[in-house]
């Protein structure tokens, strides 16, 4: 029973996005018209692409959690969750700063359009970070088996989300507005999550607990699963990037 409630809270999380996008989209069709909404599909797409990144950091706590919780361990939750935490905040500093540097040698030679592009990529990457961190939150709770209170808090943070850029997209019609609400309230939700989760977890919600050992334990797992996570990402997405 507890198995098929579980496969429930996943279930309407995995509705909700693509509930929200058909509710959102012929909004951004019509404040943003056809250009502005290609934009704002386009910039996701790439953002989504990034995920490549993420190398399976939200597997690697579920797993890892669970399965040492089922083992009787329940004192390395903290260690697990504090490795994977800076792994991957080191991972996606690198891709910012990399970022920075690359757009600072290029800015010179770009302009109109391309210009706007870069500039709202700038932005969008900054909410890519704050919803990889997200998932990584989602993960630490599913490795406890609190299903329920990811897909509250989930199904909360992606309304939220949408909501504002439907709201700044009918106030503004600006596709960069829309990204400036969007990091603004992915900020927010992130830390109230994170708080929330602290409550309740208390020093298993950890920062300053990593350590080199339990970063070797994981990357095993960590490496396959991110190869096998590539291939979907650059599968599901390059119909986008055609098409958009």
């Amino acid at each position: 029973m507890k198995n098929v409630k579980n496969s429930v809270y996943g279930g309407v999380d995995a509705l909700i996005s693509p509930v929200l996008m058909l509710i959102a989209t012929p909004v951004f069709l019509h404040t943003l018209g056809i250009e502005g909404y290609a934009t704002w599909v386009l910039i996701n797409s790439v953002i989504a692409s990034l995920s490549i990144f993420n190398l399976g950091g939200s597997d690697v706590i579920i797993k890892f959690i669970s399965s040492n919780r089922g083992g009787g361990d329940k004192d390395s939750s903290g260690k697990i969750f504090s490795t994977v935490f800076s792994f991957q905040l080191l991972t996606l500093s690198i891709i910012y700063m990399f970022f920075l540097i690359v757009e600072s040698i290029v800015s010179q030679y770009i302009s109109g359009n391309l210009s706007v592009f870069v500039n709202i990529l700038y932005i969008s990457i900054q909410i890519f970070f704050l919803k990889q961190l997200e998932q990584l939150l989602y993960a630490f709770l599913k490795g406890y088996e609190q299903f329920k209170h990811v897909m509250i808090m989930s199904s909360i943070s992606k309304t939220l989300f949408f909501s504002v850029q439907m709201g700044i997209a009918v106030f503004t019609q600006s596709v960069i507005d829309i990204f400036y609400g969007a990091l603004v309230t992915s900020g927010l939700l992130f830390l109230f999550q994170l708080v929330y989760i602290k409550l309740i977890h208390g020093d298993n919600i950890a920062f300053n607990k990593a350590d080199v050992n339990t970063a070797k334990s994981l990357l095993n797992f960590g490496s396959w699963n991110w190869l096998s996570s590539l291939i979907y990402i650059l599968n599901i997405s390059s119909d986008k990037w055609i098409v958009s």
